[in-house]
């Protein structure tokens, strides 16, 4: 009764249904990550990702590009040249005179009349036209300029005719330097008429008539430099700006407007005096002229 039937040990040796799946699955699984080595090689495939910061070293040139930021403390210069102008921006313009504002020529003769009276010197009447009587009303005196250009002319005239008989005359006679008068001799000789005579058509070595065309050259143009710059010193020319010039009032001065400027370098002028003057004139508007 003690011994063992074959067939039951048989049965138990055999493997179960369930246990052989088991192991193949086991085996299945020792092998799957035999399959995944390639898995395992991906951060391989990866470290182009990692050589991404290589791409990216520009940016760290970025501070580069930042280092003209570095020299902003230039931008200071400009400032301080600003600084340096601005005192001289700020300095006051120094006063000139006044400048009335008239619509009608009746009205700047009439205010001519005023400023003649109040005893001004050093001022003028600015007009787009001629106005007819305005010089009687400045109380303007007849010019020397003729008298200037008269004398010119007859200086010319008398230089040409000198000019010529110097040159043309004899010479005196050898007895004259030999006089002993010591005038003669000594300080006149060098002077006297020394010329080369030559007869022209059978007329008189000195001629008058045949002087007439250099007196004549010689005294217009001695005339003609007198009248003009006679002219220019009388009207203390040249000069090339005026304070009028910086009014925009005065540029109507040309078309439909009259003015009387004022300087300042009068004798009598007083800024506050002048202009509580200048605003009984009746004008449309006063202005201060600025140097």
């Amino acid at each position: 009764m003690s011994e063992t039937d074959p067939t039951k040990d048989a049965e138990d040796t055999k493997p179960e249904e369930g246990e052989t799946p088991a192991a193949e699955g086991s085996e299945s699984k020792a092998e799957e990550p035999k399959a995944e080595e390639p898995k395992a090689e991906e951060p391989k495939a990866e470290e182009p990702k990692a050589e991404e910061p290589k791409a990216e070293e520009p940016k760290a040139e970025a501070p580069k590009a930042e280092a003209p930021k570095a020299e902003e403390p230039k931008a200071p210069a400009p400032v301080a040249a600003a600084k340096e102008a601005a005192p001289v921006a700020a300095e006051p313009l120094e006063h000139a005179g006044l400048l009335v504002e008239f619509e009608t020529p009746d009205q700047l003769m009439q205010a001519a009349a005023k400023v003649r009276d109040a005893g001004f010197s050093d001022w003028d009447c600015h007009s787009p036209y001629p106005v007819h009587g305005l010089d009687k009303a400045m109380g303007i005196k007849p010019t020397i300029l003729p008298w200037i250009a008269f004398f010119g002319g007859l200086t010319g005239c008398t230089v040409g005719f000198i000019l010529q008989t110097y040159t043309n005359g004899p010479e005196l006679p050898f007895s004259v330097y030999q006089s002993g008068n010591f005038l003669i001799s000594e300080v006149l000789a060098p002077f006297l008429p020394s010329g080369y005579p030559f007869v022209t058509s059978g007329k008189p070595i000195v001629s008058t008539p045949a002087n007439i065309p250099v007196m004549f050259e010689l005294t217009i143009l001695l005339s003609a430099f007198g009248a003009f710059f006679g002219m220019l010193g009388l009207n203390r020319l040249p000069r090339l700006h005026h304070p009028v010039f910086s009014s925009e009032r005065f540029r109507r001065a040309t078309s439909d407007r009259f003015f009387i400027s004022i300087e300042a370098s009068d004798p009598i002028y007083h800024r506050a005096r002048a202009q509580a003057f200048c605003e009984t004139l009746g004008g449309a508007a006063v202005e201060a002229l600025e140097a």
